[in-house]
């Protein structure tokens, strides 16, 4: 049973407390730096998959598996230099819908399926990343 005697003291949580804030702290800078690695890591690779696939798939020595496939976001914006166009036509025909402080995509795709063209001055950007799965397999014997 718990006696009081038992018990850490305010100080030595507070204590512990801080020390493992700064842990934290250290382990999020850390991610921070590995998560910039594996992004590079990561436009390397999509590079690297064959021309005509989608995907790749590698199981390294140790049993993990990585899967390695081409995603394309698709996202609305001003044309270069148009920016004043859109907001002049979004104030003019009252399609406040297209925004919210910057182009809303919802709006965009909802007045491109209704009239089958963007809106003035607005263009579609493609980006296209690696979508990479990591499966741990288990240890061999």
């Amino acid at each position: 049973m718990n006696t009081p005697e038992d018990e850490p003291s305010t100080s030595d949580l507070l204590n512990f407390y801080s020390e493992q804030a700064a842990k934290a702290k250290g382990l999020k800078a850390e991610l921070v730096q590995v998560d910039a690695i594996l992004e590079g890591l990561a436009e390397i690779l999509l590079e690297r998959i064959p021309e005509g696939l989608s995907s790749m798939a590698h199981v390294t020595p140790t049993g993990t598996k990585l899967t390695v496939k081409r995603k394309v976001s698709e996202r609305f914006q001003p044309a270069a230099g148009k920016s004043p166009e859109f907001w002049d036509w979004v104030q003019s025909t009252g399609q406040w819908s297209m925004v919210t402080r910057t182009v809303l995509q919802t709006g965009v795709t909802a007045y491109l399926a209704e009239h089958g063209t963007l809106p003035p001055a607005i263009e579609k950007v493609s980006k296209e990343t690696a979508g990479i799965t990591v499966t741990i397999g288990a240890p061999r014997a």
